[in-house]
């Protein structure tokens, strides 16, 4: 490949790199899935999402479940 072709690729590829645009990077808001038995409940577990330590619980609890706190 000669100079003037080497030219010619790097403007081609300036010029299509300069529409791309930025990919996303996660999930910006997620639907959140909650049963209807936990409407019923008094005491719920929370799930620990984060790297544990080993033996470490993947979840915290019983846990009174606030709702029922607040509303007496």
């Amino acid at each position: 490949m000669d100079s003037i072709g080497i030219q010619d690729y790097v403007q081609r590829l300036s010029t299509f790199t300069q529409f791309l645009s930025p990919a996303q990077t996660g999930i910006q808001q997620r639907e959140m899935f909650i049963p209807t038995e936990l409407l019923n409940c008094s005491h719920v577990f929370i799930r620990i999402d984060a790297v544990r330590k080993p033996l470490q619980q993947p979840y915290e609890g019983p846990l009174v479940e606030l709702r029922k706190v607040l509303q007496g």
